[in-house]
């Protein structure tokens, strides 16, 4: 769905950000703002091809989202782009 200025009242413009790629590809996909934010995250790696997403986090920002509440939910609206992946790691020298 290419990008929009503006989603349809109760709904939200969402991309999804992995190092697989974005979903969808380009611009946003437009979701109702009660879906639970676990269908697109499921839809994007799906699409993306990935096939195991065991312990990976969405974030908005710097903040952990639950994708078992809705975007309403988690305070989301607009144009919102989500990181998706597996925590980082700690690196050090120890």
């Amino acid at each position: 769905m290419p990008s929009q200025s503006k989603p349809k009242p109760n709904h939200l413009l969402v991309v999804i950000i992995t190092t697989s790629g974005s979903f969808p590809e380009s611009g946003f996909e437009e979701v109702p703002i009660n879906q639970h934010l676990e269908v697109m995250l499921k839809k994007a790696a799906k699409a993306l091809g990935i096939t195991d997403t065991t312990g990976w986090l969405a974030k908005h920002g710097l903040t952990i989202l639950d994708p078992s509440k809705s975007y309403h939910d988690l305070g989301l609206a607009g144009e919102v782009s989500l990181d998706y992946g597996p925590p980082a790691s700690g690196g050090g020298n120890e």
